[in-house]
Order: C-alpha cells, then structure tokens, then sequence
C-alpha cells in the first residue's frame, strides 16, 4: 500500500493564503530507475538532484486526494530530492479550499525506499515566489504570482507532520505532456511610459505605449522567429523600459516561459491574452488581471511558470530596462496524451479544417478535466462538459475524461441536494439546471461507453439529484424560481 512510511506535512512559517513553500531531502543510492509517489495540496513541482521529473497535482477534493507516480533515476552516491509548492488556501471555481500539505515517497527500481517525507525532511518558505495576498488573475481562477530572481538561498528548517488523508487515489487520467516551447514571432516592439493602474495588468493596459522599428532596436529588418537561440538584443534609450509583444500565431495553453538576458536587474511585467483589439494586449479587463511579475537578475534569466497553465494566443512584456536580448516568450504547452483514433476525413478542405480546429480546440479544453475555457475560467461545469464528452465520444473515443469529470463532478454533492456550480471547488451560488444535466451526462456517458460498473456506482448520487429536484416542483408541475 503506498505512503505507508511516510507523513503528510507542511512549513509551519509559510503564510496562511497564496503559500509557497520549498521541501529537501537528501539521501544515498546507487544509480538506478526511480519511482516517487507524490501528492499535494495543491500543486507541486518535483525536482531531482536539479533536474525537473513531474509537475502538477490532479484537480482533486480535501477529502479525495490523488496521487503521481512519477518515474526517475538516482546517481551513484548523495542525491536530492526537492520539492516546490504552491497552496492559494482560498475557494474558487476550480480549488476547494483543504490544508496545505506534501506527501511523497520515492522508491528505487525494487521498492527499497530511499526517502520519505516525515519531520526528516526540510523545508522553507519559497524564497523567489511572493506568498500571501496578491491580486486574482479572475474570480475563477485565484492568484497570480510575483518570482524574484535575485532572492537569496532560504534557511531551511524541520517539516511540521500532520494528520492527512491515507487512502490516496491514482490519478484517473493520463499525466499531461509538457511539451516543448511553442514556436512564436515577436510582431510588435517599443518603449512603454508610466501611467496608471494599481495591479500589474491594469498598469500594462494603461500605460503609454510607442512603436519603435525593430531595425532601430535590433538591427533586424524582418521579424525574429522564437525560441532565437543566437537570442535578439534590442535597445532604446527613451521611455521607461522596451515592451515586446510575441504571437504565438493560434490559441494554446501551457506554462508561461521566459528566456531573457539583461545587463543588471529589472522588474518585468508578463502580460497574456488572445486578442490585441486594444491596439495593445488586453490584461485587465473589469477585475481581471492577466499578468504577472517577474524580478530578474543580472545575466541570462530562465523561467517557467510550473504551478498553473495560461490560456493565450499572445504574450506581453514590459521590461524596465533599456537593452535586454531575447530568447524566447511564450509557453510550454501542456496536452492530455488521447487515443490516436482514426480522425475525420473528407475531401473538402473547409470542412475538414473546421475539424481540426474543433478537435484542437477540445483538447485545448482537457487537461485533469474539462475546462469551460483555457484562458479566463479553466473550470469543470455540467453543462459545458455535456458537450465536450459527446464531441470526444466520436472524435476520441475517449472515455476516461468524462468518467473522471463525472466523478468529480459526484463528490461536489451537496447537503441541499445540488451540485457545486463546478468541481472541484467551493462557489457561492449554484444553477440548479447544471445540477440536472449530471443526470442526462452519466446516462449519455453509459449509453457510448457501455461502462455498467461505474453507472451504479455514480446511481446513489444520481437518485439523490433528482429526488432533490422532485422535491421542489410545486403544484403547477414546476420548480419555482
């Protein structure tokens, strides 16, 4: 039975809300395949002896939480184990807030285990990530985040153990493919000024912006292709700083990444969105913040976002400085690995582009689960999902998704007899026709699937709905508003 020998546990000094926290362990072996077990509240990013081997913990509940098992190597002699964590600690459409925690235990190719997390192991408060209040990207989505490269090595310190959940869930998905930096032009350049705005998109949407000719920045006098692995210096004297804005020529989602060269230090702003209808990148639209900081240090900076996905077509910076060199802006996109189902083919070329565009727009929309949109939400809805699973059944032929999207769906069951307005999550409000489509989603998902087992055991939640809806038709043989 898994993580037997190990603890859950949690940086006692990490703030209370939006925590980041690091984790060490160090430990001999002889070289040799790995395997560690992980799990967290609520997302992670696992690093052995430096080198990344996993990221990104399943949208799970407090109560029902899911593991990794993530494969690896150990070196001959003294290795290290670390482990970076992210918990917002805060409700929203697509986090229920739980207790902030890691539990983990890595094996050697026979089972021999190597490490596990108990008081043994260190921890410290991350020390490039800014913990504690910051403003919400959307409602939906919580925080966005603020890294400090230039931050010194943490003082680490002994975990703090604590009673957690046992009975661990693997993950009922496929791992999602990190896949490597999405091919982008830079399309637009110039100088910003200061203006306005209190968070950091409000502040790239209301400052005064001047094109400058790339040839009068670069040298160049056609547009550089990204990843430049030469890099693409660019300077101007005036202004605040030098904005750059990248297109990655169609919509994706993955984690924001940054590979930029400075003279000194300079605080650069990260904008991202899918549209430039504003003559510039939309960032703050209402409450909605789609931006974030990053604090570089002298010399070369590389930087990926491991801790939540961006829905984007373009990305925005805002350097305050006046030269940097280029290499890269963007992300690294992030798919769940589907069937390689025999796709759709027909001879004429309109229709079958509309195809493909819809299959890459539903996978773009699938990664623990169903997503209402990558950019602005992320969340799991009944009534968006409906959709998504009855594409996939004929165009994937799919059917783990949608049983674990349902199933997700099952445990936001709550006491009035509705389900969470997503999941998994804590929202303020519910649309009791959401609530009814579960029903008609597990008898679709039944009918494609022919999955009898899993149909009774989602039954029990199922009668629960609709005795709950019942319940409320009045007199007229309808349920009151």
């Amino acid at each position: 039975m898994p993580f037997e020998a190990s603890q859950w546990i949690w940086c006692a000094r990490a703030a209370s809300v939006n925590a980041y926290a690091l984790f060490k362990q160090t430990f001999p072996a002889q070289a040799g395949p790995a395997k560690l077990l992980v799990s967290a509240d609520a997302q992670y990013a696992a690093f052995l002896n430096g080198e990344l081997i996993g990221e990104g913990q399943y949208a799970d509940y407090p109560a029902w939480k899911v593991y990794d098992e993530l494969p690896c190597a150990t070196i001959a002699g003294e290795n290290a184990l670390e482990i970076a964590v992210w918990c917002p600690a805060t409700d929203s459409a697509v986090y229920r807030a739980g207790r902030a925690g890691l539990l983990f235990e890595l094996a050697d190719g026979s089972g021999g285990l190597l490490a596990a997390s108990s008081e043994e192991t260190l921890c410290a408060p991350h020390p490039n990530y800014q913990s504690g209040p910051i403003e919400n990207i959307t409602p939906q989505l919580g925080y966005t985040f603020s890294y400090d490269a230039r931050a010194a090595a943490p003082e680490f310190g002994p975990a703090a153990p604590f009673d957690g959940p046992r009975a661990l869930h693997p993950r009922p998905v496929p791992k999602l493919k990190r896949l490597p930096r999405k091919s982008a032009e830079l399309i637009a350049q110039g100088v910003f000024f200061d203006g306005p705005g209190g968070t950091f998109a409000e502040k790239m949407q209301f400052a005064p912006m001047a094109y400058r000719r790339l040839k009068d920045m670069s040298g160049l006098r056609e547009r550089p292709a990204l990843p430049a692995p030469e890099g693409v210096p660019l300077a101007c004297a005036d202004g605040e700083g030098i904005y750059l804005l990248v297109d990655l020529m169609e919509e994706d989602a993955g984690f924001l990444d940054l590979d930029i060269g400075l003279d000194g230090e300079a605080e650069i702003l990260i904008g991202w969105g899918e549209h430039t209808h504003d003559l510039r990148l939309r960032t703050a639209v209402g409450p909605r913040n789609f931006a974030a900081r990053y604090m570089a240090r002298p010399g070369r900076n590389r930087f990926t976002h491991l801790f939540r996905r961006a829905g984007l077509r373009f990305v925005e910076l805002f350097v305050r400085a006046h030269a940097c060199t280029l290499y890269y802006a963007g992300i690294r996109p992030t798919r769940l690995p589907v069937s390689d189902k025999p796709r759709f083919h027909v001879a004429d070329h309109l229709h079958q582009r509309i195809y493909e565009v819809s299959v890459n727009t539903l996978t773009a929309c699938m990664h623990e689960h169903y997503e209402d949109c990558p950019w602005r939400e992320q969340a799991l809805y009944t009534m968006d999902s409906r959709n998504q699973m009855l594409c996939g059944y004929y165009a994937l032929g799919e059917y783990a998704m949608p049983r674990a999207s349902l199933r997700l769906m099952a445990l936001g069951f709550r006491e009035d007899g509705l389900l969470e307005l997503c999941a998994p999550a804590r929202v303020s409000v519910t649309i009791p026709s959401f609530t009814a489509m579960f029903l008609v989603q597990l008898q679709e998902y039944h009918l494609y699937s022919g999955d009898s087992e899993f149909a009774r055991e989602m039954l029990p939640v199922a009668r629960a709905v609709a005795e709950a809806l019942l319940a409320r038709v009045d007199g007229s043989g309808l349920i009151p508003a």
